[in-house]
Parts: C-alpha cells; sequence; structure tokens
C-alpha cells in the first residue's frame, strides 16, 4: 500500500520517544530504503519512495519524520506525516529539496513510547522541466 503524504510543520510528538537499543530493536522498523526520481505528473518536482520493513512486534500506529538538518531530529527540526497504520511499509515522500542530504527514520508507537528506526539518507534529485519540441 503506497500512500502520499503531505509534509506537515514538526510538530511536538504526545508521547516519549525512546532512544534505539538492542533491548527494543524489535520493537522499531528496520531495512529503510529510500527511491528518488521526479514526479511524472509536475515539473520539476522531485519525490522520494520511503519503504521499510515493520517493526517485529508492530506498533498501535507508526509515523515518518523527514529533516535536511544532521541534527534536526535531536532539535526538533523535521517534518511528520500523520498517523500511518501500523502495517504501512511504504509512503511517498513529496517535500524535497534539490541536491540536498535528507534524513528519515520511522517511528512506532508502543503503548506511550515512540520506538525510532535508525536513520536513512537521501539526496533529493534535481528535477528539469521536459522539453517539448516546438511544432
Amino acid at each position: 500500500m503506497v500512500i502520499f503524504a503531505l509534509a506537515l510543520p514538526a510538530i511536538a510528538l504526545p508521547r516519549t520517544i525512546q532512544t534505539s537499543t538492542q533491548e527494543n530493536s524489535s520493537y522499531r522498523a528496520t531495512a529503510l530504503e529510500v527511491k528518488t526520481e521526479c514526479s511524472e505528473i509536475e515539473p520539476r518536482k522531485a519525490i522520494a519512495r520511503l519503504t521499510w520493513k515493520v517493526a517485529g512486534i508492530p506498533g498501535s500506529e507508526q509515523r515518518v519524520a523527514v529533516t535536511v538538518y544532521r541534527d534536526g531530529f535531536e532539535t526538533g527540526k523535521f517534518e511528520t506525516t500523520g498517523s500511518l497504520p501500523p502495517d504501512q511499509f511504504s509512503l511517498i515522500w513529496n517535500k524535497v529539496d534539490p541536491g540536498v542530504i535528507h534524513y528519515y527514520r520511522v517511528l512506532t508507537l508502543h503503548g506511550i513510547v515512540w520506538t525510532p528506526s535508525n536513520t536513512a539518507t537521501f539526496d533529493g534529485p534535481t528535477c528539469v522541466a521536459d522539453l517539448q519540441p516546438r511544432p
């Protein structure tokens, strides 16, 4: 299932974010991958197809967080999706800055604790408009 996501402004997650440790590794998403490309619909618009493996012990919901700052997750400078189903494993992120490194992670909610995945990175592609020859 692929859901298109609108990038929302950084919001405070209402629950605790736990740091990833060996003891909670089955509670976090893994195998984060990214494929960047240019939109077939909008010229000069870059998109990122994010995929991941759902946590071994799925939570009650997930969120995807993206930042262009190396310390964005620690300083609160990130954007996030709204609530995603616990079995979702892919997302199209449509707020991609060309030529910029982006960082993303998946947060999985277990009880009142958000468990973050490891962080993956991707470069925003530069998309040029399709030039059609004039008749």
